[in-house]
């Protein structure tokens, strides 16, 4: 498993390095493993494929990491704490049938025991696949993509399949905290290069 601060910097005093904590960033990224090899055949299968039975090794792969170091999730000791799937746009959910950041979520929950809330963030209108987009584009393409629909007062660690540039968890984080969530961290599945 792979701890990373939010930038490429080193870290500085807490999880985000210090240049880069801002009001409404996030507070830390946490990757399981790594986007190449079988893991990425795995994940492209599960999501662009839809063979849901590939849900079985991403458990176990899951479950692996989360058992074995579950100390890295104390991040929000003592507070209560939710975790929030990215959300798709409606038409991409009917399209596909399921949300992958939304089972990943589920799987999640089972070992770090907080719940998962599916009706605190919503995707508000469609935006072009990220994967074949430059980092700058990709900023641009989420850029007030997500909308909040309840205020919040808990910490929410934010569940993806895939980190690449960051730019999806990033603007996740913006609308959180402007609604009133307290700390805000990542958590995917695989980090990409």
């Amino acid at each position: 498993m792979q701890y990373y601060p939010v930038c490429e910097k080193p870290a500085y005093h807490g999880i985000t390095h210090f240049d880069c904590q801002k009001k409404y960033s996030l507070d830390g990224h946490l990757s399981l493993t790594t986007y190449d090899g079988v893991v990425k055949d795995v994940v492209e299968f599960y999501k662009r494929r839809n063979v849901r039975k590939l849900e079985l090794p991403i458990e176990k792969i899951m479950q692996l990491y989360l058992l074995g170091d579950a100390e890295l999730f104390d991040w929000t000791i003592g507070a209560e704490k939710m975790l929030v799937p990215v959300p798709l746009f409606w038409l991409d959910t009917r399209l596909r049938n399921y949300n992958p950041a939304e089972n990943i979520a589920h799987i999640a929950s089972m070992y770090l025991e907080c719940p998962v809330q599916t009706d605190v963030l919503e995707k508000i209108y469609p935006t072009r696949q990220q994967k074949k987009l430059s980092k700058q584009e990709r900023r641009k393409n989420l850029t007030n993509s997500f909308g909040v629909s309840k205020n919040i007062s808990a910490d929410v660690i934010i569940v993806d399949d895939i980190w690449t540039t960051g730019a999806t968890l990033r603007e996740c984080a913006k609308v959180l905290k402007k609604a009133g969530a307290l700390k805000v961290f990542g958590l995917t599945f695989a980090r990409g290069h």
